[in-house]
């Protein structure tokens, strides 16, 4: 999992709907077994 924020002001946003709606989803293939061991 990946989180990201910006400190940027974007004007006045509406504080009721969900904050877990926003982003960008990104698909992720399988880690190779070499992938694995660098990132472990």
């Amino acid at each position: 999992m990946v989180i990201a924020y910006s400190t940027e002001y974007h004007g006045k946003l509406d504080i009721h709907p969900s904050p877990f709606n926003v982003g960008l989803p990104i698909e992720l293939k399988e880690f190779t077994p070499e992938q694995v061991t660098k990132l472990a």
